[in-house]
C-alpha cells in the first residue's frame, strides 16, 4: 500500500480485511464466531507461552483439535516463527486501511484466492473485495489452503501470472 511501485501483481490468499467485514450484514457476527476460537491463544501469550500461542493460533485458523498442531509437518516452521504471533494480536504498528478503495488504487493485477470450506468471517472478508479485485476458489479446503494444497495454489498464482505477464 506505501509502495506499490515496488511490485509487479499481488496475490492475497483470504486477506484479513476487517474493516471489510464489518461492512458486511453478518460480518459481526462471524467475526465474533473466529475469535472465540482464539481464547487459548491469548491465554498462551499472557503466560508467556509463545511457542504454545503458535500451535493454539494454528488449531484455531486451521480448525485442528486442540493438540495436534505440534505433530503437523510445519510444525518446526510454525515454532521458528512464533515470536511474529504478537503482531496478528496488535503490538504492532497499525497496518494501513486496506479497503476495497485503496486496493483499487493499486494499479497492479491482483489474484484473491480462497478456501471453498473456509470459516464464513475469511469468505466474506473475500467475497467483500471481489467488488474490486479478481478472485478464484481453492475447493476441499478452508484457511489451511496455502498449507495442505501447495501445488494447487502454485498452479492458481502461476496462470495468474501467465495471464497477467510478469515484465
Amino acid at each position: 500500500m506505501r509502495r506499490p511501485d515496488l511490485f509487479r501483481s499481488a496475490v492475497h490468499h483470504e486477506p484479513l480485511l476487517i474493516p471489510l467485514l464489518f461492512e458486511t450484514p453478518g460480518g459481526s457476527v462471524a467475526f465474533a464466531d473466529r475469535r472465540e476460537n482464539f481464547g487459548p491463544v491469548v491465554g498462551a501469550m499472557q503466560e508467556g507461552r509463545t511457542e504454545a500461542s503458535i500451535y493454539r493460533f494454528i488449531e484455531a485458523v486451521f480448525e485442528l483439535q486442540s493438540g495436534s498442531a505440534e505433530t503437523e509437518a510445519a510444525a518446526p516452521m510454525w515454532r521458528d516463527n512464533a515470536r511474529t504471533i504478537a503482531l496478528e494480536f496488535g503490538s504492532a504498528e497499525p497496518p494501513l486501511p486496506m479497503t476495497c478503495a485503496a486496493l483499487s488504487d493499486a494499479k497492479m493485477p491482483t489474484l484473491v484466492v480462497q478456501g471453498a470450506m473456509t470459516f464464513p468471517a475469511f469468505s466474506i472478508m473475500s467475497e467483500k473485495l471481489v467488488h474490486c479485485l479478481p478472485k478464484a476458489t481453492m475447493d476441499g479446503v478452508d484457511h489451511d489452503g496455502p498449507y495442505r494444497r501447495q501445488d494447487d495454489l502454485a498452479k492458481m498464482i502461476s496462470g495468474f501470472l501467465a495471464v497477467v505477464g510478469t515484465k
